[in-house]
């Protein structure tokens, strides 16, 4: 019997084993995925906190960050989407949806010239 690693326990026939994402990052991509089918199911306060926690939980990238805030400002809440989608930008500073969505949290709440700025 050859020595080495046994076969049948994972990993390419050439010795290689595939990456295995991080047990965080599907967890993540997993409620991405539901949060987004509950927005398309109109459930936005169910999706709101899956945003949430994933924000809570530090798993959150852009367009977690972005898609709650355009449930927020929706909802009539800019003055709470406006940190959310400045968090958003800071990450992915070339998202144009996020820039106008900015743009109109900016406006509702008053601030004109910083909502001119961000269109």
């Amino acid at each position: 019997m050859a020595r080495g690693r046994p076969s049948g326990f994972g990993g390419s026939p050439h010795g290689r084993t595939p990456p295995i994402a991080h047990p965080s990052a599907q967890l993540a991509k997993q409620r991405q995925e539901q949060a987004l089918q509950l927005i398309r199911a109109g459930n936005f306060k169910a999706a709101a906190e899956l945003y949430r926690g994933l924000i809570a939980d530090g798993l959150a990238g852009p367009a977690d960050f972005s898609n709650l805030a355009a449930i927020l400002l929706s909802s009539g809440n800019a003055d709470q989407a406006i940190p959310l989608l400045r968090r958003s930008l800071e990450l992915d500073g070339a998202n144009a949806d996020t820039w106008l969505n900015l743009g109109t949290a900016l406006h509702a709440s008053g601030d004109l010239s910083g909502a001119a700025e961000a269109l």
